[in-house]
């Protein structure tokens, strides 16, 4: 008997002087109905009825048990992320197996010693926990005794991405927003006994979807693709809005068919196996072709009895998998959407004919509405903007209205700028050269004048008489620049010693194919013979000694064809002829 009063317990018959005891104590001493109770433990009790007479003592027995109410904790409130322990009072010792269950694994307690026990969870979703009991082994149920739901607050989503790297100097903004939901998804699906099937959609976007764009395509069997479900015409959902099929032999005990979207016969899209994938697709050229967004399932390979999901086997089958909060875009990696673990999976698998969550779904987007923001800067905005000079890991802490909160961080790396030096300002004359060097080791260089070699050969050909500002930029093997500048001035030391060198010298032929002559006449002592691109990448340089009169054959391996410039310089003049490669 499932009672907390008392029972009666009906006379054994009609002489006088029976003998009622429990327990060896004598509780009542007539032959009429006997009330016994009421019962503030819950056990087995045994009432003996017994009858003295000449031959011997007649007895039996009356056996009652009794199972009291199971009072488990009160209604509660989390934040997502939190545990709950729900404590379940017994009153009484058993043998009785306790089971508390929400729909998803059991927590089962057998010949509880005490009068409570600790039931802890961690739910994803707001979720009712039923506690049902057991008696011995006469597996005696008394279901339901009592109830409590957790409702569960949803954290702000937040995510500062991966680590950066910056420059020195360099700004970059950070930002708290939570992501938002891209597209249509699969939000539930249910492969109940006999025809209890089901599947959901959900529309998290801030766009009402028209559902003419969309379909589900289906799998036999791991035959691939084989046949389409178009949804009826005209059919939208708003943003939020949920879009339930279910089969229409589908119990009411577990769902009130009217309720749905579409209630379909066989054959149908609901109408599926563990083995039988499901592809959601969209279209952008009404129709013409059809691009996979999100799927259950492998349409190529046949599992057997079903696929595997958050580490429960065959969950495709015999289950129901509703989709994580925090799942905003669909996915058509099936291995990443079934994961191998509850923590990997984005579904929480529930077990046969769960509908409990049918035409309700938990998404996690609350586009930021009430969040307060606190920067380990100590700003307060929802995005930053900084310049770290080293490098800095800066975290964020959102709060959403009803108090719960999520953390994250990002480390950004900061790497140094690129030091370029130039030397001091300089002076040099128009008869002479002068070489600038940025430096070796940089990925890359680029000069004032648009060379971008290491170094910078200036003289009277590409630079005028006066002072100049001449830069340089680099960029280091990390992507990061760095800018060199120097003043350089340039004094007109031009004599008549420049005019007689150029009467000195003659080149032929010109054009050529890199391999020409140089004639010298009537000079003695060094001289300088360089030859610079356009540039002014040097290409040659010798220094030679002349004698009175000479003839020297110049060689310029590999020259690709262009113009070139050859300079002479001796005794401090300077002569410069235009060359033309071949």
């Amino acid at each position: 008997n499932t009672v907390n009063s008392g029972v009666t317990i009906p006379s054994p018959g009609t002489l006088t002087g029976f003998i009622w005891s429990y327990n060896n104590v004598v509780t009542s001493t007539n032959n009429v109905d006997t009330v016994v109770g009421p019962f503030t433990i819950s056990g087995r009790y045994e009432y003996v009825a017994s009858y003295n007479t000449p031959c011997g003592i007649l007895q039996d027995t009356a056996v009652i048990d009794v199972l009291l109410p199971l009072v488990i904790s009160d209604d509660t409130t989390i934040c997502q992320g939190e545990s709950v322990d729900l404590t379940v009072e017994f009153p009484g010792t058993g043998p009785w197996t306790i089971v508390v269950s929400d729909g998803g694994p059991t927590d089962t307690i057998t010949g509880i010693a005490g009068l409570t026990f600790t039931h802890t969870d961690t739910p994803m979703v707001t979720t009712t926990y039923y506690v049902h009991s057991y008696w011995g082994t006469n597996n005696f149920i008394v279901d339901n005794f009592d109830s409590a739901t957790v409702t569960v607050i949803l954290t702000p989503l937040v995510d500062l991405g991966p680590d950066q790297t910056i420059c020195e100097g360099d700004s970059i903004t950070l930002s708290a927003a939570g992501p938002v939901a891209t597209d249509l998804v699969f939000s539930e699906y249910g492969e109940g006994s006999s025809n209890n099937k089901a599947i959901e959609l959900f529309n998290g976007t801030s766009d009402t979807i028209d559902l003419a764009n969309y379909r589900i395509n289906q799998s036999v069997n791991g035959g691939g693709w084989q046949y389409e479900h178009y949804f009826p015409a005209g059919a939208k959902l708003n943003p939020g809005q949920i879009w339930v099929m279910v089969a229409d032999q589908m119990s009411s005990a577990y769902f009130d068919i009217a309720l749905a979207d579409e209630v379909l016969s066989y054959p149908s899209v609901v109408h599926h196996n563990g083995d039988d994938a499901r592809g959601l697709e969209v279209t952008t050229d009404s129709g013409t072709t059809w691009t996979l967004i999100d799927i259950i399932g492998d349409p190529d390979n046949d599992p057997g009895t079903g696929w595997d999901v958050a580490g429960v086997s065959a969950a495709t089958a015999n289950h129901t998998l509703i989709r994580k909060p925090e799942v905003l875009a669909p996915n058509t990696d099936w291995l990443v959407v079934a994961g191998t673990d509850p923590a990997s999976s984005e579904y929480i698998v529930h077990p046969v004919n769960y509908y409990d969550n049918l035409g309700m779904h938990t998404m996690n987007i609350d586009f930021g509405v009430g969040n307060t923001y606190l920067w380990s800067n100590g700003d307060s905005t929802e995005s930053i903007t900084v310049m770290p000079t080293t490098t800095t890991t800066y975290s964020v802490t959102v709060t959403n209205a009803t108090g719960c909160y999520s953390v994250d961080s990002v480390t950004i790396h900061v790497n140094p700028t690129p030091v370029v030096n130039l030397g001091p300002n300089t002076t040099f004359c128009n008869t002479e050269s002068l070489t600038l060097d940025a430096g070796a080791g940089f990925a890359s260089y680029l000069w004032s004048d648009l060379s971008t070699g290491q170094t910078l050969v200036l003289d009277s050909f590409n630079l005028t008489v006066g002072t100049h500002t001449i830069s340089v930029t680099v960029t280091d093997t990390n992507g990061c620049e760095g800018v060199g500048s120097v003043e350089i001035t340039m004094a007109d030391c031009t004599g008549l010693n420049n005019l007689s060198l150029s009467k000195a010298l003659k080149f032929y032929p010109n054009p050529n194919t890199g391999n020409f002559f140089m004639e010298v006449n009537g000079i003695n002592g060094e001289m300088i013979i360089r030859m610079t691109n356009t540039t002014g990448h040097m290409i040659y340089n010798e220094t030679i000694n002349v004698t009175g009169q000479m003839m020297k054959e110049l060689h310029i391996e590999g020259a690709a064809a262009g113009l070139y410039y050859l300079q002479v310089i001796h005794n401090g003049s300077r002569f410069t002829e235009k060359i033309i490669v071949k």
